[in-house]
């Protein structure tokens, strides 16, 4: 399985009730499994309900950043 965000062939990581993988380039753990629009709402409100809009927020540009400096340097980003 490919890594979601630097394309590097990743090993399984972890099996229970899917199957993960943790892509040794850009520490990124994923999963191949795609959710329906309703069911990634219902995962991602129970993981956000309790977390007030800020915090979503700031997490979510946080990420972002991430992701723009992976993209933009490969061969100098480290996440370990």
């Amino acid at each position: 399985m490919n890594c979601k965000i630097c394309a590097t062939n990743s090993p399984v990581f972890f099996v229970d009730k899917g199957t993960f993988y943790r892509c040794p380039f850009c520490s990124l753990i994923f999963t191949d499994e795609t959710l329906s629009g309703a069911k990634a709402d219902q995962h991602y409100q129970q993981q956000w309900d309790n977390q007030q809009e800020a915090f979503r927020v700031q997490r979510v540009d946080d990420l972002l950043t991430l992701i723009s400096h992976h993209r933009s340097t490969p061969d100098t980003c480290q996440f370990l």
